[in-house]
């Protein structure tokens, strides 16, 4: 990884929006943190960071252009999260801040050439250790998760969470779902869980219940492009399936531990 080529690694930028995305997010946060900003992972209420700013938390979704454009000019789902763009362009990379970020007294800036950034990523993507939750939100899932656990414990059960960008920005339907052939041969059940999400929370919208078992009576949909060259050869159509298996759409834990027995296919 040390000497990987900047050639490969800007290939990678240009043709990959997910890597774009995560090369411009990595250097957004180091940059903040340069300046003495305490700034914490979110992945969550459609925000990709919470910066300490003003004696407050501070939502920050980062959008990543490789195009000449110096604002966000797409959908604003909150307003009180600030989307400052990362702009990668002709070998340089730059910040242009929000209306209100913390970064707002500077209109344009400057972060370096493109070559001196990556392999700083390439480094923090292998080196990083794995972590656990990291707010509030992520160790809610985490609990939530615990408790559909502990209403199976004789099943092998995948759980499953989608925020609500998977239903406002996301066109495709979810990758995972029914998910690698080795990952249905693991698990007997899954637990998909839609959540909503309600000012700084999030609350529960939809739990698909989908037991392995009745994985070849489920209708399918053909993959987007995207997802064929991941190789995935099917989806899960929910819409379809909350018509065909009504009873396996649940809006609350408890509902799905009064029926737990009709699960346990």
């Amino acid at each position: 990884m040390k000497n990987i080529s900047i050639k490969d690694v800007l290939d990678l930028i240009q043709n990959n929006h997910s890597q774009l995305g995560s090369f411009g997010e990595f250097v957004y946060s180091e940059y903040l943190k340069s300046l003495g900003f305490q700034i914490d992972v979110a992945r969550i209420l459609q925000r990709d960071f919470e910066v300490h700013y003003d004696g407050k938390k501070i939502g920050i979704d980062v959008k990543t252009t490789k195009t000449h454009k110096t604002k966000f000019s797409g959908k604003r789902f909150s307003k009180e999260i600030i989307y400052d763009l990362v702009q990668v362009r002709n070998n340089l990379v730059k910040i242009f801040p929000d209306t209100n970020s913390p970064l707002s007294k500077d209109k344009e800036i400057l972060i370096g050439n493109i070559d001196q950034l990556v392999s700083k990523w390439v480094l923090n993507k292998k080196d990083k250790s794995i972590q656990g939750p990291q707010n509030t939100h992520q160790i809610n899932r985490r609990n939530l998760k615990n408790e559909i656990l502990k209403i199976f414990p004789k099943i092998k059960t995948r759980v499953i969470f989608r925020g609500m960008v998977s239903q406002t920005r996301w066109k495709s339907r979810p990758d995972n779902l029914p998910g690698k052939e080795s990952t249905i041969k693991r698990f007997e059940l899954t637990i998909f869980v839609q959540m909503v999400t309600l000012d700084n929370s999030e609350e529960i919208k939809n739990i698909f219940v989908i037991p392995h078992s009745i994985l070849s009576e489920i209708r399918m949909a053909m993959p987007d492009t995207r997802q064929k060259n991941k190789n995935i050869t099917q989806v899960i159509d929910l819409e379809l399936f909350s018509q065909d298996f009504p009873h396996l759409l649940l809006k609350d834990i408890q509902s799905l531990q009064r029926n737990r027995k009709v699960f346990e296919i």
